[in-house]
Parts: structure tokens; sequence; C-alpha cells
């Protein structure tokens, strides 16, 4: 869940207004209903006074996991190959990419999205980016390969 849902999720749970959240915290209204919507994002000194307030820790507040379950990077897996297979190989790709910069250190992320993406440029071998598609892939071999 991303930190504009979890926001609007705990200020919800506990009966609060984007009015009362933003009184509290000295914002405006319009800004927390901007870092509601994802538009825009709380000043970083505000996190710790925003978590107190909704009665939650910054680690849930931002999401932050150190590493994805087995089961979740399987799911993922099958979320790159769906993407692959309606015929968006390019943002099969960044959807990877993505996953792997915000989980930079999951090994086990890093070597699935090898295998995947390898994978996937076997099935469409006429992509044109194929080159430099494989080269990103030889990239994360090696990363997975220096972590072990």
């Amino acid at each position: 869940m991303k930190i504009n849902e979890i926001m609007k999720e705990r200020r919800k749970e506990m009966g609060l207004t984007q009015e009362q959240i933003a009184d509290r915290l000295g914002v405006s209204a319009p800004a927390v209903n901007k870092w509601e919507k994802g538009t825009s994002y709380p000043d970083i000194t505000l996190l710790p006074a925003l978590a107190r307030l909704l009665g939650t820790d910054l680690n849930t507040l931002l999401s932050f996991k150190e590493e994805l379950t087995d089961r979740e990077i399987a799911g993922f897996c099958k979320e790159i190959t769906d993407t692959a297979m309606a015929g968006g190989l390019d943002q099969a790709f960044t959807m990877a990419f993505d996953k792997l910069h915000e989980y930079p250190s999951c090994d086990l992320l890093i070597l699935n999205m090898a295998l995947m993406l390898e994978s996937l440029l076997i099935f469409y071998p006429d992509d044109t980016r194929s080159a430099d598609n494989a080269g990103k892939i030889q990239a994360l071999y090696e990363r997975a390969k220096a972590r072990i």
C-alpha cells in the first residue's frame, strides 16, 4: 500500500477530517488532500509527526519492508508475465526494474527478475530492444553473483 493510501485509511479509521489533520500539522487542508490523492507528498520533516498523529510508525507509513516474501515474488513474476503476454514487453521490463529499485538488496528478487526477463526475451526474440534488454539482464546476473 502506498503512503497516500495508508494516510487516508488511517485518517478515516481515526475519524479525522483532512482539515483536522492539516490543523494539527500546521499545513493547509488542500495540502493534505494532495497527499491523499498522491499528487504530492508531505515534507520529510513532517513524517514523524504525521505518523504519530495517525497512530502508526514511520516504517508502516512509508510501507518499508526489507525483503519480499517468496509468495510476493512469485505473484510479481506472474504480473510481469501477464503484462508481457498482453503485449507490453517494455512495460514488463519497466515494472521489473521499478520493483528492483524499490528492493535493491533483495537477492531472491534480483535473481528471479533476471531469470524471468531472460525467459521473456526468448519468447519475444524479435523485440527491437533485445540487445539493450539482454545487457540489463546480464547486469542483474552480475549483481546476483556478487551478492552470493
